[in-house]
């Protein structure tokens, strides 16, 4: 039986990447040591590892003659990406990353349709997006390997430049997860949402219990400088007496500055 050829990995895509290229003669260089136009070689090099690494696969063709899309695989890690081999300068922060999202791309050059699988801060799990259609994906990451797969989106671990937005919650509190005490920690290793009742964080909970049983703030605190009595005001009144004597003052100033300009 014949045997099937190889799925290219991104560690090999990355190595072509990386590989030096001759210059034709039609793209000769002028060097300015011996004054000639010479085939030089050219490479290109990573020197860094940023916090937050996207890579684009190449999944348009364009020659002389035709276009064309690449359906090719590239089987591409979701977790422990190291990039250190590729890269030309010191990694001090390490250069392992881990895949929190894929954008994904389907039909041709004449038309096609965009959806993404991304990875949840909040529970870890993957997810299918698909315009207004979320659907759960799993926990492994592995549903985003396909030959659809377009950008790659990798966080470098224990990089801490990249944080998701905290997940909003039905009373419109933020989820407390462990990705805020572990920012630098793999989302699938951090602890899930510690949330209480009616869709409430136990870190908002408890705030709204201690507001609860904090004693009412009295008129007094809120028209300070105003010339009523302010325990005989109410909340409204208090407020309108302030706007009132702002007012007043401001009105006051514009007068003085009009008078010192006549003068």
């Amino acid at each position: 039986a014949a045997m099937r050829p190889a799925v290219p990995t991104l560690h090999d895509c990355l190595r072509m990447f990386g590989a030096p290229e001759r210059l034709g003669q039609a793209d000769a260089w002028f060097c300015s040591g011996c004054k000639e136009h010479v085939r030089a070689t050219k490479a290109l090099t990573l020197w860094s590892a940023p916090p937050v690494l996207v890579v684009q696969l190449k999944r348009f063709a364009f020659s002389r003659h035709q276009r064309s899309r690449i359906n090719t695989t590239v089987d591409f890690p979701v977790s422990g990406l190291d990039m250190g081999p590729f890269l030309a300068g010191p990694a001090a922060g390490g250069a392992v990353y881990d895949l929190f999202a894929v954008s994904e791309h389907m039909g041709g050059l004449g038309g096609g349709h965009y959806t993404a699988q991304v990875r949840s801060v909040a529970d870890g799990q993957w997810y299918d997006c698909d315009d207004s259609v979320v659907r759960p994906a799993g926990h492994d990451g592995s549903g985003a390997v396909t030959s659809s797969a377009y950008l790659l989106f990798y966080q470098r671990r224990g990089s801490e430049a990249y944080l998701p937005p905290t997940p909003r919650t039905a009373c419109g509190a933020g989820a407390q997860s462990g990705a805020a005490a572990h920012p630098g920690q793999p989302w699938d290793q951090r602890d899930a949402p510690r949330v209480g009742t009616c869709g409430t964080t136990s870190a908002h909970a408890a705030a709204l219990r201690e507001r609860a049983s904090a004693p009412a703030l009295q008129p007094a605190a809120l028209t300070q400088g105003a010339s009523a009595r302010p325990d005989t005001l109410g909340r409204g009144e208090a407020l309108a007496q302030q706007a009132d004597s702002a007012r007043t003052r401001s009105e006051t100033r514009a007068a003085a500055a009009a008078r010192e300009d006549a003068v």
